[in-house]
């Protein structure tokens, strides 16, 4: 029989599937490929390549068979989960919050590599045990964490987007009517001044979800605004 574990004597991993072939034979004939089968695979003595596949963890190892030997196979994923929570702000959708979960990756241009993204509310990730750098990315706003996570370990974070409702109005002169239509608004991060604005929307005076700081809003001057 099949199944997969996520450490040793730990907890069992339902969804995994699993590629069982031959070793030796010339054709590699794969004798299964899916989920773990219900009932006993029947081989013949030999060597086999057993391929186990779930959520971001493969491992594939070799077993030998004997004549009358029964195995119970347990692969070991050396694996844990990461389960994020996205703590919204007033004006942050999470929905529309991409979530990346990169890893070390020596050699490469950035030395980083990006293991999976999500936009789930509530994502959660079966990865092998190691370091991750989490990040959360709502437009122009952008929360990170750096993770740890050990075999048949869970890990809870959550995240924080950085960010508050930024709104304004116009006013003409002495008038105390606020303007309705045709203002037009560019927000910039003065800590990132070469960056385009943030936000550009005509007609509203919601800007939306804005990152803590320091910012300017220019409409014919440039004024300075602190959030």
């Amino acid at each position: 029989s099949l199944a997969a574990v996520l450490s040793r004597g730990g907890k069992f991993v339902q969804d995994a599937s699993f590629k069982v072939r031959a070793v030796q034979e010339e054709k590699s004939q794969v004798f299964w490929d899916g989920v773990a089968p219900r009932q006993p695979l029947l081989l013949k003595p030999g060597e086999y390549e057993v391929a186990t596949n779930t959520g971001h963890v493969s491992v594939t190892e070799n077993i030998r068979l004997e004549a009358g030997q029964k195995l119970n196979h347990d692969t070991i994923l050396n694996a844990g989960n990461l389960e994020l929570r996205l703590e919204d702000r007033e004006g942050v959708d999470v929905s529309k919050t991409i979530v990346t979960v990169e890893t070390d990756a020596p050699g490469t241009t950035t030395g980083r590599r990006v293991v999976t993204r999500s936009v789930q509310g509530v994502p959660t990730f079966l990865l092998p045990a190691g370091t991750y750098y989490v990040s959360a990315r709502n437009g122009s706003i952008t929360a990170k964490d750096q993770v740890a996570i050990a075999a048949g370990e869970i890990v809870k974070r959550s995240l924080k987007l950085p960010a508050m409702e930024l709104r304004v109005r116009t006013r003409l002169g002495d008038q105390t009517a606020f303007v309705s239509q045709g203002a037009e608004y560019r927000i910039w991060q003065l800590s990132e001044p070469d960056l385009q604005p943030l936000t550009r929307k005509s007609s509203d005076a919601h800007t939306g979800p804005k990152q803590r700081g320091h910012k300017s809003i220019a409409k014919n001057s440039l004024l300075s605004i602190e959030i």
